[in-house]
């Protein structure tokens, strides 16, 4: 072998292994996307299901808005107050979201 076809072998290789390299990183960057973006959906439905149990155990729930009144139409709230009884899996007293 020449030091031409060697030279030109080395360059060739180089280059595949650097779209490999590249291909390799950006699988490690979407996998850490999807870890996050499945992380964050798992402390959605964690919530939400929290929010569902206690909203099912509450006796009274109340829709309040910004100043803190109580409405009445519960799209036009920010925040609601369960209260939850006795006996319930959350405690017992006043719980905000």
């Amino acid at each position: 072998m020449t030091l031409t076809e060697l030279l030109t072998t080395m360059a060739i290789l180089s280059t595949v292994l650097a779209g490999i390299g590249g291909l390799f990183v950006s699988v490690s960057g979407a996998q850490v996307d999807l870890n996050r973006r499945f992380q964050a959906q798992n402390e959605a439905r964690v919530s939400l299901d929290r929010v569902r149990r206690e909203g099912h155990c509450a006796q009274v729930a109340v829709v309040r808005n910004s100043a803190g009144t109580a409405v009445l139409d519960p799209t036009a709230g920010v925040k609601v107050t369960f209260t939850l009884a006795a006996g319930c899996p959350g405690g017992t007293g006043d719980l905000s979201y």
